[in-house]
């Protein structure tokens, strides 16, 4: 990609020591890098904020780690970190999922082609590997009506 255009991954997360290495560990072998990741914790009474200060600590990643005092949920933790971002675009990802490795290349290269566009999501695939393979790219984009 030649473009210059910035991209923040917002990870809400809740209790999720067990799976947010996982899915740290799926952006950052990104084709394309964002260029920060707002993980944000909901208020865990597990070591999930531990754990992504520990990752964070020999990650390439810029991870800033948002913290709520009281669980509002998961939109209102997107929110949270929606309000302090400020990249071009934001790429929301739970905090126990994972992502194929060209995702962030392969959509923001999507939205660039359609500056037009101000939301675009994708087909996905269940399983439980953090192996994948290489994805056909055939972009379905259409224009929304407001």
């Amino acid at each position: 990609m030649t473009s210059n255009a910035t991209v923040s991954v917002v990870i809400p997360c809740f209790n999720s020591a067990a799976t947010i290495e996982r899915t740290l560990r799926s952006v950052e072998h990104q084709s394309t890098k964002p260029n920060a990741v707002l993980v944000v914790d909901d208020a865990s009474t597990d070591n999930t904020v531990s754990t992504i200060e520990q990752y964070a600590q020999t990650s390439s990643l810029d991870i800033r780690v948002i913290k709520q005092s009281v669980n509002g949920g998961p939109s209102v933790a997107r929110n949270a970190a929606w309000n302090v971002a400020t990249s071009e675009f934001l790429a929301f990802l739970d905090a126990d999922d994972q992502w194929h490795p060209q995702k962030l290349e392969l959509q923001l290269n999507a939205m660039l082609a359609n500056p037009t566009y101000v939301m675009s999501f994708h087909d996905h695939r269940f399983g439980s590997s953090e192996q994948f393979e290489i994805l056909p790219f055939a972009p379905k984009i259409g224009r929304a009506h407001v």
